[in-house]
């Protein structure tokens, strides 16, 4: 039998990416400044400290730790009567409710404006709910369609007591997310597909990588660096799938332990 040798090879499956322009000013806060976003619109918010402590992706992020009640936003001009998705990356903990997105409309004539009547059915301000608690980065998604007579999105997130709270990534392109093969995320991803004791991963940004059986089952979940590694000396001889995931596009890969 021919033995089996370790290859780096190219993943080569389909890749989801944001082939769309990012509206978003400073959207991962990679220049290290809070700006161009504004502490409010309530006048007694804070800025949020912009910390280089465990992002997301890339340097930096924003986080209230245990603040009271705070928030921030940033108005982003948007056509009307037109379709966008939203996203954002985070964390949220604590004894308080956490954080939530609450974000509407500026009209022409200057005036705020929902996306719906009620908040309950409103996406852009979580249904009237908070976000999942989570201690480990999560994304949230929205896809809606801007109102008639309206200039801008005010991208608005809030903070609550007793709670510590993170963003990273945030990301508003007109329309939905385009499929695409071969993209360039893809082509620079590379990882040995034949592993012992580690899988090892080239990649050009921060990514999370999950490790599954065939089945679906969750075996593993790591955020690592370009060069670095996960340890499987303890998964089972087999066929595994692995996914790489950088929150802009994902891949997958049959990775065999021998």
């Amino acid at each position: 039998m021919k033995k089996l040798s370790t290859l780096f090879l190219s993943l080569t499956l389909t890749t989801i990416s944001y082939a769309q322009q990012n509206l978003v000013e400073n959207p991962g806060f990679e220049t290290g400044e809070f700006s161009p976003w504004k502490k409010g619109p309530t006048a007694r918010y804070t800025e949020p400290n912009i910390s280089s402590t465990n992002s997301y992706n890339g340097s930096y992020h924003a986080t209230y730790i245990d603040s009271p009640l705070n928030g921030f936003y940033q108005d982003v001009e948007i056509s009307a009567n037109t379709t966008y998705t939203l996203s954002f990356w985070y964390k949220a903990y604590g004894s308080g409710l956490g954080a939530r997105l609450w974000s509407n409309f500026i009209s022409v004539t200057n005036t705020t404006i929902n996306l719906t009547t009620s908040n309950r059915d409103n996406p852009l301000r979580n249904n009237n709910r908070y976000l999942p608690k989570t201690e480990e980065w999560r994304q949230h998604t929205v896809v809606f369609t801007s109102p008639i007579n309206i200039i801008k999105l005010r991208l608005a997130i809030r903070s609550y007591v007793n709670s510590t709270v993170s963003f990273d990534d945030f990301s508003l392109i007109e329309g939905t997310l385009s499929t695409v093969d071969h993209n360039d995320f893809q082509k620079k991803v590379k990882m040995n597909t034949i592993i012992s004791d580690k899988l090892v991963l080239t990649l050009p940004s921060k990514s999370t990588v999950n490790i599954y059986t065939l089945n679906g089952e969750l075996i593993s979940s790591d955020r690592i660096n370009n060069g670095e590694f996960i340890n499987t000396q303890s998964l089972s001889k087999g066929v595994y799938i692995a996914t790489v995931d950088n929150g802009l596009s994902k891949v997958t890969q049959r990775v065999i332990k021998k």
